[in-house]
C-alpha cells in the first residue's frame, strides 16, 4: 500500500501542504501495473502471514498450539481465494 504513488502524494500532500513539493519528490517513482482481472494473482503465504502482521520468524517463536492456528487461518484464506 505505502508502494502506491498516489497512497505517498497523498501522506507527503498532508505533511508538507505544499503540492509542487511533492510532485518533484514523487517525479520518477514507478508506478504500479495495472490491475488484470482476467489473469488473478493468487496471494503466497508470505503475503498473507504479512497481512497479520507476521512473517515466518514470527512463527519459530510461537508455540505450537498458536502455529497450528495461524496455519489453520492461513489455510483457510488460501483455501476461500482459490474458490473465488
Amino acid at each position: 500500500m505505502l508502494l502506491d504513488p498516489t497512497t505517498f502524494e497523498s501522506l507527503a500532500q498532508q505533511s508538507s501542504g505544499d503540492k509542487d513539493a511533492v510532485k518533484a519528490a514523487t517525479k520518477g517513482m514507478p508506478t504500479l501495473p495495472a490491475d488484470c482481472a482476467m489473469q488473478p494473482i493468487p496471494p503466497e503465504r508470505d503475503q498473507i502471514l504479512i497481512s497479520f502482521g507476521l512473517t515466518n520468524r514470527d512463527l519459530d517463536f510461537m508455540g505450537d498450539d498458536q502455529r497450528a492456528m495461524v496455519n489453520e487461518v492461513v489455510d483457510r484464506v488460501l483455501a476461500v481465494r482459490s474458490l473465488a
